[in-house]
């Protein structure tokens, strides 16, 4: 299958936001980790992971639908390996993300 580059845009973000390492999502493309951290940090203001998360923040910020409460509640929920500062972050990221979404209508 062949992907147009804004589709292989659209991957990476969502990869990053539900917690997928920069090298996982290298391998995926096949391509330098120094462009998926590029490509993170212009459009989410952030470099990524290096390791995986043991849960998706993308998920759970897209059952909550968007809520910071409801969110912070669904992570705790599923871990406690995510401390404050990473817990508004993953936050902060997949709602830039959805925010990236709405602008494209994707």
């Amino acid at each position: 299958m062949n992907m147009t580059s804004d589709e292989q845009l659209n991957i990476i973000l969502e990869m990053c936001v539900s917690g997928i390492s920069n090298e996982k999502i290298a391998y995926k493309f096949n391509i330098p980790i120094r462009y998926i951290k590029a490509v993170l940090t212009s459009l989410l203001g952030w470099e990524g992971w290096l390791y995986d998360l043991d849960i998706s923040p993308w998920d759970v910020y897209r059952a909550c639908g968007g809520s910071f409460a409801h969110y912070m509640t669904g992570i705790r929920a599923l871990t406690k390996l995510i401390d404050g500062g990473t817990l508004q972050l993953t936050y902060k990221l997949c709602k830039r993300y959805d925010d990236i979404r709405k602008e494209l209508d994707l």
